[in-house]
């Protein structure tokens, strides 16, 4: 829970510079932060299946 947190303080803090950001750097935050969601998914299937 703590990573869904963090994800979502992130987003915010990204709503809040975007007007001040270009489209590429927009585009690579974005990346980053989907790039981070798809791992915790991983991370989150993984331990799932372990707990059976």
């Amino acid at each position: 829970m703590a990573n869904i947190a963090k994800a979502r303080e992130t987003m915010k803090l990204v709503g809040q510079l975007a007007p001040s950001l270009n489209e590429d750097e927009l585009n690579s935050i974005l990346k980053v932060l989907y790039s981070a969601l798809e791992r915790m998914e991983g991370e989150w299937k993984r331990d799932g299946q372990m707990h059976k």
